[in-house]
Order: structure tokens, then sequence, then C-alpha cells
């Protein structure tokens, strides 16, 4: 890389300049004594740990060498706690044999290489991401180690999942001219892509609205499903469905307590805090 002058000298710019210059340096080492304090040094390492995504510098045995702090946050622990565990402990089961394989990929063919894992993030459940490895090299060649990315993909799994429902939900509909055992199928199908909870009311030959399906996402709430399916849809000024009636259009809820009610057995139930 040709050396190059920093024309401005204020901190946005600078840091700017370094990162383009170094495209980030493949390790956060420890910071330098004060006497040998380098202030392009000190803004080049801020931006390796501050990056938007996790770095990692794996050995053969997919230890963690190094880490940045968005892996840390990545994994909800800290940078010192990362070092040395092994990155296989912290994906999917499912997924440890194709993070080997991609690591001996890495070091044994010398190759760049990308492949789509899950790991166990701070959130609940797991996090889909896009791993990216390069060989790190030693000056006589010989292979070290391998720096690699993650880069959270889950909201984009997230639309996709949810363009292929609706892709799959409208063929469904338009395959059959049965619009309540359609609508039912579809109304399962779009938990938990959509929300926690679908339900389908319909207006009958006698337009009157009536309910055909209530699905749920957690299996717990399958109870409060059966007692649902058997409660009248709710109507009067400011109920969701008359508004969908009236507009003619859709209604996003984010969040809604539906409140306590009760079935013609005279079974309780409540829903509260439902997702869209």
């Amino acid at each position: 890389m040709r050396p190059f002058h920093l024309l401005h000298t204020d901190s946005v710019r600078a840091a700017a300049a370094v990162f383009l210059a170094t495209a980030l340096a493949p390790a956060a080492r420890a910071s330098p004594p004060d006497e040998l304090f380098d202030p392009l040094k000190a803004i080049e390492y801020d931006l390796y740990d501050f990056a938007p995504v996790a770095y990692l510098r794996l050995d053969s045995r997919t230890r963690i060498v190094e880490a940045n702090l968005t892996a840390a946050t990545l994994f909800g622990t800290e940078c010192g706690r990362l070092i040395g565990r092994p990155l296989s402990g912290l994906v999917a089961p499912e997924f440890r044999p194709t993070l080997l394989e991609h690591v001996r990929a890495c070091l044994g063919e010398r190759i760049r290489v990308s492949t789509e894992i899950a790991v166990a993030g701070r959130r609940s459940g797991n996090v889909a991401v896009q791993l990216t490895s390069m060989p790190v090299q030693a000056d006589d060649g010989a292979v070290l180690a391998c720096k690699s990315t993650l880069t959270d993909v889950s909201e984009l799994k997230r639309a996709q999942e949810v363009l292929r429902f609706l892709g799959q939900a409208g063929a469904k509909l338009a395959s059959s001219f049965d619009y309540q055992s359609t609508v039912s199928d579809v109304i399962e199908e779009a938990v938990p892509i959509l929300g926690d909870v679908a339900i389908a009311d319909v207006f009958d030959r006698g337009g009157e609205l009536r309910r055909i399906q209530v699905a749920v996402a957690d299996p717990k709430h399958r109870r409060l499903a059966r007692i649902a399916s058997r409660v009248s849809p709710p109507r009067g000024r400011g109920a969701p469905v008359d508004e969908v009636v009236r507009s003619r259009g859709a209604l996003l809820l984010t969040d809604c307590d539906a409140g306590t009610f009760r079935d013609d057995k005279g079974q309780e139930g409540r829903w509260s805090a439902t997702k869209k």
C-alpha cells in the first residue's frame, strides 16, 4: 500500500483516513505505553473495536485468539472471556460441523470462505450470521490462523421468510374455492413468521362475522387459542375488526391487551402483550 499524507488534522477526518489506509487492523492489541502512544494508532484500535461487524481471529481448532468489542456484544460477554473459547461452543449444535469445515477450508486451502451459520447471541434464540474468513500467513508463507467477520443477517432472514410466506399464502388462497379450509391453513402457517397469535374472522352468507381459526406460536397458549376460537369476534366502536371492515384495508397492531374473555362454556382466558 502506498504511503499517504493526512491533509486534515481533526479527529473525524483522521479517523476516516486511517480506516481507509489500514482496512481495519486484523487484530486488536494491548494499548501501547504512554511514551510510545501514537494517536493515529489509538484511532485505529478504536475503529477495530467499534466496527459494525464482529471480528475474530481463530486457530485451527476454532479457538478464539482475538476479538473486538462488537463480537463481545454479539455473544453477550466481555472480550477477555471470549479469548481461548472455541467458537464451535458458541455456535448452534447443528452448525458445528459446518464451522469446522469452514475453518479447515480457510486454513488448508488458503482461500477466502463465506458460510451462513447460527450462533447463540445475547438475545433469546439463535442469531443468523454470515461468517467470512481469510487465512493469516507469516512472512515465510506458513498459515498461522484465520481472521473472520460475523455479520448479523437475522433481519434479512426474517424478511426473506415473510416474503416466502406471502407468496405461498397467495398461491394457496387462489388454489381452492373452499375459503374456510384454505384460510385456516394460511393462519396456521402465519405463526411465528408474522406474529405470536393469528386469528381469522370471516363473514358468512348471512353477513354475520364468525371466527374460524386461532393459531398460536407458543404451545403453552393452546388452551387460550381453544377458548378464543369459541368467542364471537369483538365488535363495536373502535374495535379493530370494525376498523378493517370500514376501511377495507390492513390494520397493524404492534402491541395490544385484549383483556379477559369468556366463551359460551364459561371458560375464561386472557390475551396480553400480543405481538403484531
